[in-house]
């Protein structure tokens, strides 16, 4: 119920926030009928939407934003003529672009300071809110610096990832196009590199909503776009098994074997 509220929250630049705030308090107090045309479709439509069975994503409510920008627009003027509210708002304003400046060029990813930026983003909502696999291909940027290395790869998204130069081994992909990897053999990685796009790092469509907790406390060696989390399980016994568990959670018998192999020669 309370889906597309959250998102609209954490979403939406505070300043914006704050200015629609002001705008109703300036159609309040000099309300007229016409305003009804300006505030009736959008709570129309935000209530039905909070009781749809389908809640996957900010753009669900994307329909509301037009009206919230005239409000915001009302409560910019109305601000304008009191100093006080003014004052208030300046540095809302200031961190309006300074989290815009910090997201982009990945502003897909863009959460407001109530979340804790787009760092914080994927720890309430993931899917179309952050995560459609747009950033394999600063993933792939990465790896190219450093030679092109293969990784265990569970992907959220329909880009191939061979198409941007990534050579990966599928585990858990989650995708609408079939991605079969690029023929890699994880008993033959130098190093055991793992990289989890944020919607399966949060278990968002695995039947055990846990697949990843061992991860989540675990710092990334990068993170591409705020979206996928790469992680170095090389000398890590302990995530090594558990990536281990994991293959063999997939029927992938023999790649777990390796890891564990790998795991006891360096043990």
């Amino acid at each position: 119920l309370w889906y597309f509220p959250l998102a609209l929250g954490l979403k939406t630049p505070l300043a914006v926030l704050a200015l629609v705030l002001a705008g109703l308090v300036s159609v309040k107090k000099s309300f007229r009928k016409d305003y009804l045309w300006l505030l009736l479709p959008p709570l129309v439509y935000f209530a039905v939407s909070m009781g749809a069975r389908v809640q996957i994503g900010f753009r669900h409510i994307l329909p509301v934003m037009p009206f919230l920008a005239v409000l915001a627009g009302l409560g910019a003027v109305y601000a304008g003529r009191n100093k006080v509210l003014l004052l208030i708002l300046s540095p809302l304003l200031v961190l309006w672009g300074w989290g815009l400046v910090r997201t982009g060029p990945y502003y897909l990813a863009y959460f407001n300071e109530l979340a804790g930026g787009p760092a914080n983003g994927y720890k309430y909502l993931v899917d179309s809110n952050l995560d459609w696999g747009q950033d394999i291909k600063t993933l792939s940027a990465w790896l190219n610096k450093r030679g092109d290395p293969p990784v265990v790869l569970s992907y959220f998204g329909v880009a191939r990832p061979e198409y941007y130069g990534v050579k990966y081994l599928p585990l858990g992909t989650v995708s609408n196009v079939e991605l079969p990897g690029t023929g890699e053999d994880v008993c033959r990685m130098d190093r055991l590199l793992l990289a989890v796009s944020a919607t399966n790092l949060q278990s968002t469509y695995y039947p055990d909503k846990h697949t990843f907790d061992w991860l989540k406390n675990r710092k990334p060696e990068f993170t591409a776009g705020y979206s996928i989390f790469l992680y170095d399980l090389t000398a890590d016994k302990e995530s090594a098994i558990k990536l281990a568990e994991l293959f063999d959670r997939h029927g992938m018998n023999r790649e777990a074997d390796c890891v564990r192999e790998r795991v006891e020669g360096r043990g």
